[in-house]
């Protein structure tokens, strides 16, 4: 599935305003195709692109536990696609603002990442 950049805001828009809290396949598809399209737009926006990453990876882990993730999980790929679109609509770059909202993601990312290990090796999270 391949879109266009403004088809691709627009998932994102839709998906963030959703009451319906759930990642099954079929929305993780259209999230992805969005991703690399905007990742194709961000390509010389490094924080930018490592939000989209980092949202992407989310997406990722979803597609192998077939949707069903815990709710942080679903708040965070929420947060960074309004990141996202703040960042496309802004009219005016600024690489500080983006640096700023960078760390405040991954801190978050990271948080999610620690989660995902101590599920792995069996320990409570």
């Amino acid at each position: 599935m391949i879109l266009s950049l403004d088809e691709s805001i627009q998932k994102l828009k839709t998906e963030i305003l959703s009451q319906d809290w759930s990642l099954s396949q079929k929305k993780i598809e259209p999230l992805q195709a969005a991703f690399t399209c905007l990742k194709n737009r961000f390509n010389t926006r490094k924080n930018a692109l490592a939000i989209l990453t980092m949202a992407d990876s989310v997406l990722l882990y979803a597609r192998k536990r077939q949707g069903r993730i815990p709710p942080e999980f679903i708040d965070f790929l929420k947060e960074t696609m309004a990141h996202v679109v703040n960042m496309y609509e802004d009219t005016k770059f600024d690489p500080d603002r983006d640096a700023e909202v960078f760390k405040r993601v991954y801190g978050k990312f990271a948080k999610l990442k620690e989660k995902v290990a101590a599920e792995k090796s069996g320990e409570p999270a």
